[in-house]
């Protein structure tokens, strides 16, 4: 308003008022996708590099609601599927550049080509000077393992379930520690246990029914 007010009186007084117009820059508007757990909403939800489109696309909600550990999992999913590709493409030009250095080996350059010979015995010839100095021959390269390979699926695929999330490995590993613990206990503790359990479960029928018959 004051801007107006301020455009109009420049003008009225010959002015160019209208270079002073303010202007509002709009920005993108955030896409919200009411359907949970889905593709296209954990997407944008990796894509937000803000809080406040966090709290757009998130739907105002808070930041333990699953679709969070989903696109957590997600993100880390694709930064260690990138890494582990980078790494096998690296592996595998390592291999076909020494596949072709044991054939220059291995034929010596005897190909019917001169240029190549000459290339191929000036390369010899370096390597044995390399190898006057000390320098030992270098460790093979070897080709990705099984289990690199499988960590490599496993970063690759699409559908992540909450189970795959780190709230689905803490909830195992809490499980796997109480089941230790009941291991642990003593016959008395145990029983105890299973009393409180007892207890814990007339307590809930008592309050579905009503309150009749709770102590």
């Amino acid at each position: 308003m004051s801007n107006d007010i301020s455009t109009h009186t420049l003008t009225s007084a010959g002015y160019k008022g209208s270079v002073f117009v303010a202007t509002i820059n709009e920005y993108p508007k955030t896409n919200e996708i009411t359907e949970e757990h889905g593709k296209d909403r954990l997407d944008l939800m990796a894509r937000a590099s803000t809080c406040g489109k966090m709290f757009s696309v998130n739907l105002s909600g808070h930041l333990t609601c699953d679709d969070v550990f989903l696109v957590t999992e997600k993100t880390v999913r694709e930064r260690e599927k990138k890494r582990l590709t980078i790494e096998k493409t690296k592996r595998e030009r390592m291999m076909r550049v020494e596949a072709k250095a044991k054939h220059v080996l291995e034929t010596k350059g005897i190909d019917g080509n001169s240029e190549v010979h000459l290339q191929t015995k000036r390369r010899l010839n370096g390597w044995k000077g390399l190898q006057a100095k000390g320098l030992k021959e270098p460790v093979a390269c070897v080709p990705s393992t099984d289990e690199e390979e499988q960590m490599l699926l496993d970063a690759s695929k699409e559908n992540i379930e909450l189970g795959d999330t780190a709230l689905g490995r803490v909830k195992r590993r809490k499980m796997s520690e109480c089941k230790q613990a009941l291991r642990d206990m003593s016959e008395e503790e145990f029983q105890d246990l299973i009393a409180a359990r007892a207890n814990r479960a007339t307590e809930n029928e008592c309050e579905r029914d009503g309150g009749v018959g709770a102590v």
